[in-house]
């Protein structure tokens, strides 16, 4: 805490000892006890030029840097005139700010965001970081405990301005805060907070924190409004010890009392000031505590003032805030394949679907094996693709279905491979598709952009197209897995101002999500992809922020997850299963596509279901998540408490929904073979399982370990078509539901297969779903208990588009 009166005695009186001073310097006269009055000056030196920033280094001298380049030290313990040493001169570049980093080497930012340090303090000085596409005027910098670089400045996208941060070695880099309007930032000694000096409003002091990824800020001060802004690049601070702060606006200087929670004068009277720092008072300063604040006053000369008698300084480093996010690792350079990525969907096997265009043709969706590595093509433009992909959609079939720019939404089939067209808006009712999502009941859900502010989100029933709501520059699209809704990005315009909103079906309401805002979008109208994974996380990508972000729901913000993203095309984020050597926790991975560039990042949580539920106006749910090692969900059964799922990649896996917990029953090494389709159970718990060649096994749950029993061979001449799903009756005969053009159902009993008449096929098949009371999706199962909508508009009733 500081020792003076609340306004300094020696400038009482401010008018009088102007007038008596024309250089404005600022006099008093101190008598120490039974000495002769001896006058003693403020001034520690003057500087050439225009001082923008001091601070103190680690052998207590103070800093300074100026707007012609240069830097230097003065030293308090040295007499007058060989306070003063130089230590770069005519560096050519604005410098607006100077620190101090781990080593105690000197560090400046200039103007335009490069990061330059000066080795030993001497000689010349090393660029850490050059800034190409985050900073314009910048006006502060402060180094935290991992030797990384946080910078007050301005976006040159839209002019907005925020705090960015750069790891130690400049390699990786991103906007830390954009929110409020700093100028000058300091280390807050009594917190892990970034203390801010806002500009807003007539200025403020704010608070980001340093404990949550979200980075909430909190007020100290909004009331004093001192009158600092960046275009002066005023408003600079320094604490003591106890987290009192020193504040300069204009030519003023401010005392915060943090115990107290007041700010008055301190100091008054000055030019224009732009730096302050807190050091060792001077041999003839009358200081109480041998400490002395020292203000850098005017420019063309900068004089450097000295006011004795303040507390002792706080460390200038800030606390661990947690390092700066990269890109993750890259697995897949598309380039080779001629393909610049637009969008990404998982496949029901874990795969990943890229689908785009080579400079505007050359349409395609290529297939990467999360496994292998290895790529396929899927289909190309000269297989029926009509234009640039912007969404993907995986039915459980297996059917992709891929919107193009134009609106035309395409299904597509394998081995063989057929492109038909599902809707082809003829009437041009979609401006411009950016992203497609898929109803349970088989409606599509398009992002429409119709143009600069303007779009919409469109369903697709039947092959007609029916407006929902207006969506400002609608960008993407994913399924609220509690249902009842879906997520829609919205751009609103340049700059920071992006935004993710839930659709409610039952009320027709668009309404943002608390805190998943303030999100730079691009005006390439490729980005904005959204993901949803099993705990309700949101991940979206937003292309002029270069981030990845992840919305955890509860909470008053995003965390900016992944950054660094520079070709210009962040265009899509998916959950899938992560590579092998990936060194995943989970088995499951977060998947980027940039241009030409595929990245993962590892140990993520599962996805949540992709498929709308627009019928619903919730859905109360426990999830299990299986391990995607084991292969994706293909077919469930209950017995007792127990839930048996079918997987595949020929593995049984138990479930408890109560709990989330799974124990692996049976697999390869017991006899199973194949893509287990379908699962059923009796009351003695043996499992009958079928894979997708129609061969049923049967299997003890008890005692796996006795090995599997081959019940039916596959591709037996008696089953017609493949085997849907299975059902044990109450007399122990096993219920085999075909599918196909030759659909049947058959009761099979020891050696016999049995065709059921297709009279009483209505009744069984209607037994075999209401006896289903799990879901599937993805790799993440559902227990569901749906509470019908009755507020739920039917499809007729909605608005048609004009």
């Amino acid at each position: 805490m500081r020792a003076a009166a609340p306004l300094r005695p020696h400038l009482l009186l401010l008018g009088i000892l102007v007038l008596a001073s024309p250089s404005g310097a600022q006099q008093s006269a101190f008598q120490g006890a039974g000495q002769t009055p001896a006058p003693w000056r403020d001034v520690l030196s003057r500087v050439s030029g225009r001082v923008n920033d001091l601070n103190r280094d680690a052998n207590g001298r103070v800093l300074y840097c100026t707007k012609e380049g240069e830097i230097g030290a003065l030293d308090p313990s040295q007499v007058k005139g060989s306070r003063r040493t130089q230590l770069v001169t005519g560096f050519g570049l604005e410098l607006r700010a100077v620190a101090i980093d781990l080593a105690g080497d000197a560090v400046v930012v200039e103007k335009e965001g490069g990061l330059w340090k000066l080795p030993g303090n001497t000689g010349a000085l090393v660029q850490v970081y050059a800034d190409l596409y985050m900073i314009s005027d910048a006006t502060d910098l402060v180094v935290d405990e991992r030797g990384d670089f946080f910078i007050a400045s301005k976006t040159p996208s839209s002019g907005t301005r925020g705090t960015n941060r750069v790891s130690s070695d400049g390699t990786t880099w991103d906007y830390h805060a954009v929110r409020y309007s700093p100028v000058q930032i300091v280390a807050d000694p009594l917190s892990d907070d970034l203390l801010m000096a806002d500009d807003s409003g007539g200025g403020a002091m704010r608070a980001i924190d340093g404990t949550c990824t979200t980075r909430p800020i909190s007020t100290l001060d909004d009331t004093t409004q001192p009158g600092f802004d960046a275009a002066a690049d005023d408003g600079d601070m320094v604490c003591e010890q106890d987290g009192d702060v020193y504040w300069i606006a204009g030519g003023d200087v401010w005392f915060r009392d943090r115990s107290m929670g007041t700010t008055s004068l301190f100091a008054t009277g000055y030019d224009t000031l732009r730096g302050v720092t807190i050091a060792a008072s001077t041999l003839d300063a009358p200081s109480a505590t041998g400490w002395s604040l020292y203000i850098a006053e005017g420019a063309y000369p900068t004089t450097i003032r000295e006011l004795p008698g303040v507390g002792a300084p706080a460390s200038e480093i800030l606390r661990d805030q947690g390092g700066v996010p990269g890109k993750g690792v890259k697995r897949l350079f598309t380039a080779p394949l001629a393909l610049q990525v637009i969008d990404i969907a998982a496949d029901n096997d874990g795969n990943i679907l890229l689908g785009g265009h080579q400079y505007q043709t050359n349409h395609k969706i290529v297939r990467y094996n999360t496994t292998t590595g290895m790529t396929e093509l899927v289909a190309h433009q000269s297989d029926g693709l009509s234009g640039q992909i912007q969404g993907i959609v995986v039915a459980p079939d297996d059917s992709i279905y891929a919107l193009t720019r134009q609106g035309v939404i395409h299904k597509i089939t394998e081995d063989p491979l057929v492109v038909t067209t599902v809707y082809d808006d003829a009437a041009n009712q979609i401006t411009y598709g950016c992203d497609l999502a898929m109803d349970l009941d088989g409606t599509f859900y398009v992002a429409d952009r119709d143009s600069w502010g303007n779009g919409e989100l469109v369903a697709i029933s039947s092959g007609v197209a029916t407006t929902l709501t207006t969506a400002n520059e609608a960008r993407g699209i994913s399924a609220d897995p509690n249902g009842g809704g879906l997520f829609l990005t919205e751009w609103n315009g340049a700059g920071f101002n992006g935004t993710v909103n839930r659709y409610d079906f039952g009320a027709d309401t668009l309404t943002p999500l608390p805190g998943f805002d303030l999100i730079n979008y691009s005006n390439g109208f490729y980005d904005g992809d959204t993901v949803v994974d099993v705990n309700g996380n949101i991940y979206s990508c937003s292309e002029d922020d270069w981030s990845v972000v992840r919305y955890e729901p509860g909470k008053s913000g995003y965390t900016r997850l992944l950054s660094g993203y520079t070709t210009g095309g962040l265009s899509g984020v998916e959950l899938a299963p992560s590579t092998p050597g990936s060194g995943s926790t989970t088995g499951w991975s977060l998947y980027i596509s940039d241009y030409n560039n595929l990245y993962e990042v590892a140990s993520v949580a599962a996805p949540a279901s992709k498929f709308v539920d627009s019928t619903t106006d919730g859905i109360a749910s426990s999830r299990v998540t299986l391990d995607p090692r084991l292969g994706r969900p293909r077919g469930m059964t209950r017995s007792g408490d127990a839930l048996f799922v079918s997987t595949s990649r020929s593995a049984i896996v138990a479930a408890d929904p109560l709990t989330g917990g799974t124990r692996l029953v049976a697999d390869a090494t017991h006899g199973l073979q194949g893509d287990l389709v379908a699962i059923a159970a009796n009351d003695a718990e043996t499992l009958a399982v079928a894979n997708d060649a129609g061969a049923i096994f049967l299997v003890d749950a008890r005692y796996p370990e006795r090995g599997t029993r081959l019940w039916v061979a596959p591709n037996d001449a008696r089953l017609t078509g493949p085997i849907r799903d299975l059902l044990f009756a109450a007399n122990g005969r096993l219920v085999v539901e075909t599918g196909g053009s030759d659909a049947g159902l058959y009761l099979v009993h020891r050696a016999r297969i049995v065709r059921v008449p297709m009279s009483v096929r209505p009744g069984f098949l209607a037994r075999l779903r209401v006896d289903e009371p799990f879901a599937l999706a993805g790799w993440t199962i559902y227990a569901l208990q749906r509470r019908e909508n009755p507020s739920a508009p039917a499809r007729g009733g909605r608005r048609q588009r004009r």
